[in-house]
This record gives C-alpha cells, sequence and structure tokens, in this order.
C-alpha cells in the first residue's frame, strides 16, 4: 500500500515516550526506526514516526533522515523532560516557543501558526501546559541543586530535554516546519535515580547500569519506582497529546516564511 504524501513527522527519542502513540493508532506499517520508520493515521491524516535515541546528535541525525525519506509537511518532535520553572508537576505539557542548547549560540524557534494550533489543542484538553523555552543539554540534571544552578545559567528556560535542539536543527536545515511538545517527568525539586545518564548501544536508557547502581544502594530503589512511575505516566500523557496535536494540525502545510515566537 503506497504512504500518503506530506505525512506529519513524529520523533521521538525513547521507546517508552513512543509506547502509547504507536498503541494508540494501531496497525502500522515499518520498524519504528529511522531507516525504517513507521506509517500510520490520526483522525484521516497521515503520520509517519520513528525512535531515535538520546542525545542531540542521535536526535539530529535520526531527524534528517526521517526527512529525506519521507518529504513530511512538519516534524513534531516528542518526549519526556525535566522541570526548570517553579510549581512544574509531573505529567504536565510543555510546548516550546524556542529551543537553546548549552553548547550552541544560536535559538531555534518555531513557526507560530503550528505553536497556535498546538497550544490550541493542548489547552482544550484542560490540563496544565506551560509555554517557554526548552533547553537541550547533554545529560540528566539529577539533583535541585543542579537543576537550580542551570536555571541560575539560562533563567529562560522552562524545561530540559536532550534532543529537541538537535531535530529542530536538522528540521531547520531541510527547510521543514517544527513543533516540540514535551511532558514533564521530574520537577524542579525531584531527584533522579543513578544511572540515568547511562545509554545502551541502540541509544536507550542502559537498563543493566540502572539496575547495577540500584543493587548496589538498595536504599535508592523507592526512587527508582517512583521514577518509573512517573515516565508511565507522562508517557500516557504525552501519546495522548500527539494525538490531539496531529488531529489540530492536520490543515496546516508548510508556510511561505518561517516566523518566530518570542
Amino acid at each position: 500500500m503506497p504512504h500518503p504524501p506530506n505525512p506529519l513527522a513524529v520523533l521521538f527519542a525513547l521507546h517508552a515516550e513512543a509506547g502509547p502513540f504507536r498503541r494508540a493508532i494501531g496497525p502500522y506499517d515499518g520498524e519504528g526506526t529511522p531507516t525504517d520508520p513507521a506509517w500510520g493515521s490520526v483522525g484521516g491524516t497521515g503520520v509517519v514516526w520513528a525512535v531515535t535515541g538520546m542525545g542531540k546528535q542521535r536526535a539530529h541525525d535520526g531527524a534528517a533522515s526521517l526527512i529525506s525519506q519521507t518529504a513530511p509537511r512538519a516534524l513534531l518532535i516528542a518526549g519526556f523532560c525535566g522541570g526548570l520553572a517553579p510549581v512544574m508537576r509531573i505529567g504536565e505539557m510543555v510546548c516550546a516557543t524556542r529551543c537553546l542548547s548549552a553548547g550552541h549560540r544560536e535559538s531555534l524557534q518555531p513557526a507560530q501558526p503550528w505553536v497556535d494550533a498546538a497550544l490550541a489543542a493542548l489547552r482544550d484538553r484542560k490540563r496544565a501546559i506551560h509555554c517557554g523555552t526548552l533547553l537541550s543539554v547533554d545529560r540528566p540534571l539529577p539533583t535541585p541543586e543542579v537543576k537550580a544552578a542551570m536555571r541560575s545559567a539560562w533563567p529562560n528556560a522552562t524545561a530540559v530535554d536532550m534532543e529537541s535542539y538537535g531535530a529542530a536543527e536538522a528540521a531547520e536545515t531541510a527547510g521543514v516546519p517544527w513543533l516540540a511538545i514535551r511532558c514533564v517527568t521530574d520537577g524542579p525539586d525531584d531527584v533522579l535515580p543513578s544511572g540515568l545518564d547511562r545509554v545502551a548501544a541502540d541509544g536507550q536508557p542502559d537498563g543493566t547500569a540502572i539496575a547495577l547502581a540500584a543493587t548496589l544502594r538498595p536504599w535508592r530503589l523507592p526512587r527508582l519506582a517512583a521514577t518509573a512511575r512517573a515516565a508511565s505516566r507522562a508517557a500516557l500523557e504525552l501519546g495522548s497529546a500527539v494525538l490531539v496535536v496531529a488531529a489540530a494540525t492536520a490543515a496546516l502545510h508548510r508556510p511561505l516564511r518561517r516566523s518566530g515566537c518570542g
């Protein structure tokens, strides 16, 4: 069966992030990797999606591959994030108005019509939604002290992730409009378990390293369990959000010129 032209491309870093979305769209064609993306539909509009693995470079390369193969009308970057702004709670959504990277001077801004459509759809869900700057970093921020230091260095940052800037940069290079939405898995006062910064060869969290860290420090098992519950909750919220954003942006096409969002 031929694939639909001009699909909405959706990019995740983790299999855990993509799981609820994958299950919700039902049957699909493809493995869901940047070299073999998966095709499906949301409310009659074609979507193509892939999981890249963690980190800016994997996100950049995965987005570039996905775009070159599928010629999408836009790229939706979706995943988890850590909250930096005060009173950010697990399960709340973030819609990026711009992306920054700790290793780059240039900020990247999504096209305004896509942001407007996404925010309207997300607000219709009657759940908390934050609109602001996403800062892409090289590794998770494990403690409130580290998050506070990052917030001090980047006072305009609302949340941190590890992939949005890389994926957005690839979309900008290809001339494809993009949008980034994220779900909070840990707030500014939350502590993350050891080992989350260890990455396996496929770009996914290294389960062996995480298990070993918990075995050596069994008093940290409750924190690991709490983090797993937070990720499961965030994945469900993210999957629902991706579906409504995909449906809300179905009528949008590439703008003649990109407009920034302040």
